[in-house]
């Protein structure tokens, strides 16, 4: 069984908090051939704040990043990378944490807002880090 999007390609646009919509298919694996979704990522805590965002896009069975103005080809094992995070999005808990990382996952015109504040989890710095993406940041 998979989730059911809301059209992303309706010029209306719909905000699904992760809390009340567990979508079980990754959205990589909804992407279709010229279809595109962007990440962002927000991570503020006491003594930091940052902002970091990437594309991904498919053509045929090809898949890329474009991130910092460079586009990649990505593997298959980075694909599934992405896809590893994206589940791991759907089941993470509340925590206690002074950190708070958002994610929000853009396709169309759905938008997965995703917060995490377990201190546990740091998916987005650790994809962004596989994905050759990182930018340094000043803590």
């Amino acid at each position: 069984m998979s989730a059911t999007f809301p059209d992303h390609k309706s010029s209306q646009s719909f905000l699904l908090e992760m809390d009340s919509f567990k979508p079980e298919t990754p959205l990589i694996d909804l992407l279709q051939d010229g279809e595109s979704y962007t990440i962002n990522t927000t991570s503020l805590g006491c003594f930091h704040s940052c902002k970091e965002s990437f594309k991904i896009s498919r053509k045929a069975n090809d898949y890329t990043v474009e991130c910092n103005g460079i586009i990649k080809v990505l593997s298959e094992s980075t694909v599934a990378e992405i896809r590893d995070f994206e589940i791991k999005l759907q089941n993470l808990t509340n925590g206690l944490c002074t950190t708070k990382d958002t994610y929000e996952l853009v396709y169309g015109s759905t938008v997965i807002r995703v917060t995490d504040d377990s201190c546990m989890f740091n998916g987005g710095h650790k994809l962004m880090r596989i994905l050759g993406c990182e930018i340094p940041h000043d803590n």
